[in-house]
């Protein structure tokens, strides 16, 4: 269908105008022209075709309904079958301020959006002649917005209009007419670039009907003033250099001024601006790709589990006197605060786990905890001892470290109970954190003692941290198998992910091809190189799971060489030493292998510089942190918390402690990377990859407004 679009003003002489050009075998008001040919050929260059119908925009005011009227005469008395339909606002008579204008311009860019709408199919000619006051220039503008076949003009080289009786109007005399000219303004305009990636602006969402219209708001207009300006700023931040090419996609349409605030403005270069940064760094939305569920509890959480296995141990106690008296006799060294006993005890981790033979695991390390139901306090020291001063808690290498979980993880988490709670604490930890995305790593067989198989860890954890019951995270897994264990420890992880993915209905796991996303190599480098573990991934390698492999945490560039090369990585954890290796670091952004920074965890086995701790942590023996680097070179880092229980941190503190750790801090821009690097680099699916980016940059973009106003 071909449409017409005419704003009316006064005169109703503007009808016979326009069709006798657009129609000029039906309506013959050229045909005397002196320049008739031209007008002819001009409308032959342009490919100008005959209107179908006429869509009218005027003022609610009995002027403009009797030029209707007349338009409605002068057609009848032409006979012929052309629909006039006409649009106004509701008591809009006049205009006399600027929302006035503003409205009026909304009526105009609904109707073109409309008619452009109803004529795809056909041609839309737009008229910029006639009308009240800016009419004319909205519709110029709304055609260079919503797009047109033609925009077209009438030039009257003397004030002079047609005789007002219909049927003397019909073809006026060539001197009557010789000052009415038909011009074409501009030719075929395109929709504006902006309108395609935005499916919100529609007839259905910007309605307009037949007649008279009550448009008390002017939504339309403002989207589309927001998406020019929007336009306008991607073209700027596309041709400079803004340091936002691989960040969030929607920063492109952030104004500069707003980049170079987040350029500016630092996280993490003091102690008193600690509370707001945490406060800020809260609030963004994250993925957490680098979590080990034996590492999650700090000691409160850890007493929390313990309780509910409170009736088993109970039991135990009732039905065996020495256990009962084995744990009053703990109870009476909490009570009386004796440390060195409780910590002597606490590290005969064998003793504590199988006090007596008749107690399963994990009861005797239950009943433990439950001890100090009343002094959390004091299990932290019994846990941490002089490690509770962060500045003590620095460069105490990975089997120091490790022995920090040993009243957790494996050891408590030996019941279906037990994992669970976990798992209810981990949903609370990544709420608070506003976590969207977390992979958790596991080591299933490790938490058979109790009586347990794999495949039932399996399926607690994913009953427990599946979509229906975490509608604010999506929970990924990752399988671990450990260097320092037996050959056949490895072999029986890589065996039970094999069973998952293959078994009958006996042996499956709702999801578990869905959200079983790869597996991991961990555990002190120097027991076991990656190269001597290719033939055990060889069938990881054959089923194109992703492997994420610790190296280069606590060993040489080489052992990331060898995850690489011989393990073929997809990410590596922690990848503290790539700089050593220049040409190595090349190869993971040309290859973009993800890095999994650990801050905390880096800093208390590593020992860092931190340049906000009050002590000597910035000697020069201690290296600078690699962060820094990477974000300069546009290597895919992202930050994690490794074991935040164990490092006492939560994912918002490790931005913190990486923005600490750099000299000068990170830039709100920097964090802002290291968030999109974080999803961009998860072992997800492209389709699923590609709206947490997407509602993020939402949540994001929300909040910068709220920060910037």
């Amino acid at each position: 269908m071909n449409i017409m679009l005419v704003t009316l003003g006064a005169t109703w002489a503007i009808l016979p105008e326009l069709l006798g050009f657009t129609n000029p075998e039906q309506f013959h008001f050229y045909q005397n022209h002196p320049d008739k040919e031209r007008f002819l050929q001009t409308r032959e260059n342009y490919g100008i075709k005959n209107v179908d119908e006429i869509w009218l925009l005027i003022i609610d005011n009995n002027k403009s309904r009797e030029t209707v009227e007349k338009c409605k005469i002068w057609l009848d008395y032409q006979q012929k079958n052309i629909p006039l339909k006409v649009f106004y606002i509701e008591h809009l008579e006049d205009v006399r301020s600027a929302e006035d204008c503003r409205k009026l311009k909304e009526l105009i860019y609904r109707a073109t959006l409309k008619a452009e709408s109803n004529s795809r199919d056909g041609l839309l000619l737009i008229s910029m002649a006639g009308g009240y006051r800016t009419m004319g220039s909205d519709m110029q503008s709304s055609a260079s917005i919503f797009g047109c076949h033609a925009l077209m003009y009438v030039l009257l080289t003397r004030l002079n209009s047609p005789p007002l009786i219909p049927e003397n109007s019909c073809s006026p005399d060539a001197e009557a007419i010789k000052d009415i000219i038909p011009i074409v303004v501009a030719s075929k305009q395109p929709k504006a670039t902006y309108l395609y990636d935005d499916s919100t602006i529609t007839t259905a969402n910007f309605p307009l009907k037949e007649g008279a219209n009550a448009i008390e708001s002017c939504q339309l207009l403002e989207k589309i003033e927001q998406l020019q300006k929007q336009s306008g700023v991607i073209l700027t931040n596309f041709t400079g250099d803004r340091g936002i090419e691989r960040n969030f996609r929607a920063f492109t349409a952030l104004h500069p001024q707003i980049i170079e605030k987040l350029k500016d403005e630092r996280i993490g270069c003091s102690k008193e601006q600690e509370n707001e940064d945490l406060k800020w760094l809260r609030k963004l939305p994250k993925a957490e790709l680098h979590c080990h569920f034996g590492g999650i509890l700090d000691p409160e959480d850890m007493i929390q589990v313990a309780f509910t296995e409170e009736e088993e141990v109970e039991k135990l106690a009732q039905k065996h006197e020495e256990f009962a008296t084995w744990r009053k006799d703990i109870s009476n060294l909490v009570d009386a605060g004796k440390l060195d006993d409780l910590r002597k005890l606490a590290a005969a981790k064998d003793d504590l786990r199988r006090p007596f033979k008749f107690v399963k695991e994990p009861f005797g390390v239950c009943a433990f905890l439950m001890a100090f139901k009343e002094h959390k306090d004091l299990l932290e020291k019994v846990i941490y001892g002089e490690y509770l001063d962060p500045c003590k808690f620095a460069g105490i290498g990975i089997e120091e470290y490790e022995k920090l979980g040993d009243l957790q993880g494996s050891a408590l988490m030996q019941s279906k109970r037990c994992i669970e709670s976990a798992c209810k604490i981990l949903r609370e930890k990544c709420r608070k954190e506003n976590i969207k995305y977390l992979e958790l790593r596991c080591s299933p067989v490790n938490y058979t003692r109790g009586g347990l198989t794999g495949s039932d860890v399996v399926r607690i954890l994913f009953e427990n941290l599946r979509d229906e019951v975490c509608s604010d995270c999506i929970f990924a897994f990752i399988f671990i198998a450990s260097r320092h264990g037996k050959m056949s420890q490895v072999y029986r992880h890589i065996e039970l992910a094999e069973e998952l993915l293959d078994g009958d209905e006996k042996h499956q796991v709702q999801s578990f091809p869905q959200r079983f996303v790869g597996f991991d190599l961990a555990g002190t480098e120097s027991a076991r190189s990656p190269r001597k573990l290719r033939y055990a991934f060889e069938a990881l390698h054959e089923r194109c799971i992703k492997l994420t492999i610790h190296a280069g945490e606590t060993a040489s560039a080489d052992s990331i060489w060898q995850a690489v090369y011989d393990l073929n990585a997809d990410r590596i954890g922690h990848g503290l030493k790539l700089l050593d290796n220049p040409d190595l670091l090349d190869r993971f952004v040309d290859r973009r292998i993800g890095v999994e920074m650990c801050p905390s965890s880096n800093f208390q086995i590593c020992h860092y510089k931190d340049f906000i701790l009050p002590s000597n942590d910035n000697s020069k023996e201690n290296e600078d942190y690699p962060l820094r680097d990477y974000l300069d070179k546009h290597l895919l880092v992202s930050i994690n918390t490794d074991n935040p229980g164990i490092s006492r941190s939560s994912l918002s503190r490790e931005f913190l402690k990486a923005a600490q750790m750099s000299k000068g801090g990170l830039s709100r821009l920097d964090i802002m990377q290291l968030l999109h690097n974080s999803f961009n680099s998860a072992f997800t699916t492209p389709q699923e990859r590609f709206q947490l980016i997407q509602n993020s940059e939402k949540q994001i973009i929300e909040l910068l407004k709220e920060l910037y106003a």
